[in-house]
């Protein structure tokens, strides 16, 4: 029976060949190499082996540029202003070289589960860019690059920072149900990273890093996944997402840009997910002049005369997102004023 080493005789054997100095440079004959040249020796870490291949990692890093994409929208139009989400990196490590990286001694860590998955994840958003959401979800102004209060969450800002985990969540829900039917859901929240322990420090851990940028703020979120957890749904993942037969064309910095495949399925979540989208529709039919005097004065119940900008049968353009889309007409609906869509606009 061939004999199995664990992590304990691992570490024994790198640590003699250390300080021994043992000569591993394979300098016998290689067999059936006819005394060709030696092989090259590579370094292999045994206490971080690769558990993705290159493909994987792709397949990973495509699946949730769709992420970024999808929370990008949804908290931007949640806060009214815009925030970038842009993918770091996506890889496997030790879960304490990862909980190495959370921010000390304070941070936003939301634990959840992946059900029908098993463990826990940890969703962690850095301070640095923490406690500009919440200023803007007071109605703070331009956010700006200032030092996070090395203090914890207090219960209200817990409260107002579950508002933007729970669109976390939602995405989350959204962009891997493209692999599987998965319901993440948040069951614990913590400020000290020392008290969050989902696994033993030597398990690894898919680690998938964000920076969210929003006006001079900026900061790091992380996504946490047992490797184990994961494992089952590689191989449909790699099928969905994986590298396509073509190299993508470089971007600016020599690198190949991440892609998404082109397929049925794709282009379906896609069109479902514009679907959501929040558009700025509007129709200007009048307008009111007020002076400075009467506007201070104004409250509650006050009634200002509008003056139409045309008399009956007027018509009207109707504006999504800037863009004019339609002529309409004014009406009225349920004691609301409405318009009534006579016909689209020819494109010019």
């Amino acid at each position: 029976m061939t004999e199995v080493l664990d992590q304990s005789e691992v570490d024994v054997l790198l640590a003699a060949v250390e300080q021994d100095g043992l000569d591993l440079s394979g300098g016998g004959e290689q067999g059936g190499g006819g005394g060709g040249p030696p092989t090259a020796n590579e370094p292999y870490d045994f206490r971080q082996p690769e558990f993705l291949t290159p493909n994987q990692k792709e397949a990973l890093k495509t699946l949730h540029l769709y992420f970024a994409r999808d929370f990008k929208q949804a908290l931007s139009s949640f806060l009214q202003d815009e925030v970038k989400v842009e993918l770091r990196e996506a890889d496997v490590l030790a879960y304490s070289t990862m909980a190495g990286a959370f921010s000390n001694p304070f941070s936003c860590l939301n634990v959840l589960t992946a059900k029908p998955l098993s463990g826990q994840l940890i969703v962690e958003i850095h301070p640095a860019i923490v406690f500009p959401l919440i200023d803007k979800l007071l109605g703070g102004g331009k956010a700006v690059d200032v030092q996070a209060p090395e203090r914890p969450l207090t219960t209200i800002e817990w409260r107002m920072v579950s508002s933007i985990t729970q669109r976390i969540v939602a995405v989350l829900n959204t962009t891997w149900r493209k692999v599987a039917d998965i319901d993440f859901r948040i069951v614990g929240t913590e400020s000290n990273p020392v008290l969050v322990k989902i696994m033993a420090e030597h398990e690894p851990v898919v680690l998938i890093a964000f920076d969210l940028h929003m006006g001079e703020a900026n900061g790091v979120m992380n996504v946490c996944i047992p490797f184990h957890a994961l494992r089952p749904l590689l191989g449909r993942l790699t099928d969905l997402f994986g590298a396509s037969p073509k190299t993508p064309a470089p971007g600016g910095d020599g690198r190949a840009k991440p892609h998404a495949p082109e397929t049925p399925a794709v282009n379906a979540d896609v069109q479902r997910s514009l679907l959501d989208a929040e558009l700025d529709a509007r129709c200007d039919i009048g307008f009111a002049m007020v002076k400075v005097n009467d506007l201070e004065s104004l409250a509650a119940g006050d009634v200002v005369p509008i003056e139409a900008m045309a008399g009956a049968g007027a018509e009207f353009t109707f504006c999504v997102n800037g863009i004019p889309k339609f002529r309409v007409a004014p009406r009225s609906m349920r004691n609301h004023a409405a318009v009534q869509i006579l016909r689209r606009m020819k494109k010019e």
